[in-house]
């Protein structure tokens, strides 16, 4: 069962620490007080407890910092190897995720000691939940760090002219992971404009023209400059060469910092190829430019879009070969434990695996079974048990997919044959592509297989 981590036992013991502190920080004394610290915080923030090996070395580490690793694993009868390559990694990784800082072995005892201090004066409060749809708002104390992708992702938006490609199926994150992006280069005093395409009528997305103005037009507004189209528009060079002299001469020209500028829901775009097919040639002449021209060096976007498209383009690779591409995926085992940790809720490592196999670490999933869990008091088994039903709290989800295979046959096809399969199959590269970009299936390297169990109940009946 999910079980919650009481809000009562943190609070006890950072009262203890504020019993003892006038003398808490004598190093022999108070390094056990330090490591039970340790163990309730990140319960508390990740959802899973450290291991005993785990706190006997943090233990070690507080209290003998000058004390080798070789010793430490000598003195415990395990392989130097083995502690240094997995275990010790993982325990930083671990306590850095819980205090949000960095923890090494030469600074553990004063990370530990300095956030026993913070949480004795500032405990937590109880929880306020958030609805488990949409992203992620900035500042939620639910959000997953993609600390890979978030490093990655920035590290290429400062570079001159860079596209950035963030692809991925719908709902995984991509949305919530550009907002941390956004943030992160405003840090740096780049200007960011964020433009969606959903709000984009089914006008304006008739032409490459009506398209292409109303793009320029957006930009300016979020610039709060005056929008003067007009004196910029020559019928004579056509809508492209238009729209980048515009962004060019009247924008880029006038910005002292660089932009970044990201397109939400980009995939919209794809429904409409002659369009798709224009401006993606005018993003690539734009991002060539960006290489040797000062002006265009200024400019960096980020293109968002989910996978779903590809079912539209019926094809086996990705659409979009500029710049860099970032896939967003599915939450690990390790993510899931941290959003429990978030809605203060506690699972065993076998509860994971089973979140796991049912789920398949989808994040609206997760959120929605974390969510309901802890607002209506329900048992965790008994959720995901009835999960596979056309009246679940995912029926949405469901839904969704069904309505992708009953409109592409030769994907329900295919879908049957892994449904039906107990062992990995190989499919036409194609179909298996698109069946990956749906969330449906998984790739091995023998072969496709189902991507969670949710799925194989629920299509199994109906399919």
């Amino acid at each position: 069962m999910l079980r919650v981590v009481s809000i009562v036992t943190l609070l006890e013991l950072v009262r203890d620490f504020g019993n003892i502190r006038c003398s808490m920080f004598d190093l022999t004394m108070n390094v056990t007080k330090l490591i039970e610290f340790a163990e309730v915080a990140v319960a508390y923030k990740m959802g899973f407890s450290l291991s005993h090996l785990q706190k006997v070395i943090l233990q070690e580490c507080c209290q003998n910092p000058t004390k080798t690793y070789e010793q430490i694993a000598s003195e415990l009868n395990y392989s130097p190897n083995y502690l240094k390559k997995k275990v010790i990694p993982l325990l930083w990784r671990i306590l850095s995720e819980t205090f949000g800082e960095k923890v090494t072995k030469a600074n553990c005892y004063s990370v530990l000691e300095k956030n026993a201090l913070v949480w004795e004066s500032s405990p937590p409060t109880e929880m306020k939940l958030e609805r488990a749809d949409g992203p992620v708002p900035l500042g939620s104390p639910f959000y997953v760090r993609r600390p890979h992708l978030e490093q990655l992702g920035y590290e290429e938006l400062l570079e001159s002219g860079a596209l950035l490609c963030l692809q991925g199926m719908s709902k995984v994150g991509k949305t919530s992971l550009l907002v941390r992006l956004l943030n992160d280069v405003e840090k740096e005093s780049y200007r960011t404009i964020r433009l969606s395409l959903n709000v984009a009528s089914t006008q304006i997305l008739s032409s490459v023209e009506k398209f292409v103005r109303w793009f320029c037009a957006n930009i300016t507004q979020q610039f709060e400059n005056e929008i003067y189209l007009q004196e910029f528009w020559r019928d004579d060079v056509g809508a492209l060469t238009n729209c980048s002299l515009y962004l060019k001469q009247y924008l880029l020209s006038r910005s002292p910092v660089p932009i970044v500028l990201a397109l939400d829901e980009f995939d919209r775009l794809f429904a409409h190829p002659t369009i798709a097919n224009d401006f993606l040639r005018l993003l690539r002449s734009w991002y060539e430019e960006g290489k040797d021209n000062p002006l265009w060096q200024k400019l960096r976007i980020v293109l968002v879009y989910s996978t779903e498209v590809h079912l539209l383009l019926k094809t086996s690779k990705t659409p979009i070969d500029i710049g860099s591409s970032l896939v967003v995926p599915p939450f690990n085992a390790l993510q899931v434990r941290q959003l429990a940790g978030y809605h203060r809720l506690y699972l065993t490592s076998s509860e994971v695996d089973r979140l796991q196999s049912q789920l398949g670490g989808f994040p609206d999933l997760v959120r929605k079974v974390f969510y309901h869990a802890v607002r209506d008091d329900l048992d965790w088994s008994d959720l995901i048990s009835n999960l596979a039903s056309d009246r679940s709290i995912v029926s949405d989800r469901l839904h969704e997919k069904l309505h992708w295979l009953r409109t592409h046959p030769d994907l329900l096809a295919a879908y049957r044959q892994v449904l039906n399969s107990d062992r990995p199959l190989v499919l036409e590269s194609q179909i298996a592509f698109q069946l990956q970009s749906l969330g449906l299936v998984n790739q091995q390297e023998d072969g496709i297989i189902t991507s969670c169990e949710l799925y194989r109940q629920y299509f199994r009946e109906r399919l």
